[in-house]
């Protein structure tokens, strides 16, 4: 449905065991953690004290343990520099001090340009291919980064295999090659219309046949 971490084994092979009542559990390690958060910061629209103060004591956590390099690996790993350059952005007007002064010129230099950072802070960080019509999709790959890999998915939404569009919209039926063409119609006008149209017009008659079927 969306992009999956690089680095996914890596996140669970550096998380932190913890003990909560009785219960053992991983959490992820500060930096992981610090990358977590100014993501759904990002996504929130930039906006929201809670994030902030956990971003604000996250940053004092890794600066603690030498992390910052670590962090710019993994971030440039993942592709999301520049949503890490924004929240940080904000993070360190908000709490100055908290964010070491060498953090948000050197994520500068490793994101977008101005221009594409400023028409950023409008671009949602959810690349999940049926919450986000393309335009949405297009302009995420366009302005946060890791472009070929998620040109690479949007292309494959496009053009989805017979097995997931039975999968997915007729929950594993064979169907014969009209409805099939059929179902990738209503695949494209999913994933081309803004959902909000889809939800009040063809939505209910889609979701009501897939039921029925």
């Amino acid at each position: 449905a969306g992009l999956r971490m690089r680095e996914f084994e890596r996140l669970f092979a550096c998380a932190t065991s913890l003990n909560l009542d009785g219960e053992a559990m991983l959490a992820p390690d500060p930096v992981d953690q610090l990358l977590l958060q100014l993501m759904h910061f990002h996504k929130d629209g930039l906006g929201g004290w809670r994030c902030l103060f956990d971003i604000n004591l996250l940053c004092l956590e890794v600066t603690r343990i030498s992390g910052w390099q670590e962090f710019w690996r993994r971030a440039a790993v993942e592709g999301i520099e520049t949503s890490c350059w924004l929240s940080l952005t904000v993070a360190d007007a908000m709490f100055p001090g908290a964010v070491p002064g060498t953090v948000v010129p050197q994520l500068e230099r490793l994101a977008k340009p101005w221009l594409f950072r400023q028409l950023a802070t409008k671009c949602s960080t959810e690349f999940v291919w049926h919450k986000r019509n393309i335009v949405g999709l297009l302009a995420s790959a366009l302005l946060l980064g890791d472009f070929k890999r998620k040109l690479r998915i949007i292309c494959g939404v496009f053009w989805p295999s017979r097995d997931f569009l039975c999968r997915y919209y007729v929950r594993g039926h064979s169907v014969s090659f009209v409805f099939l063409l059929c179902l990738l119609i209503a695949h494209w006008l999913l994933f081309v219309l803004p959902g909000g149209l889809i939800r009040r017009t063809v939505g209910p008659r889609i979701w009501t046949g897939i039921d029925r079927g």
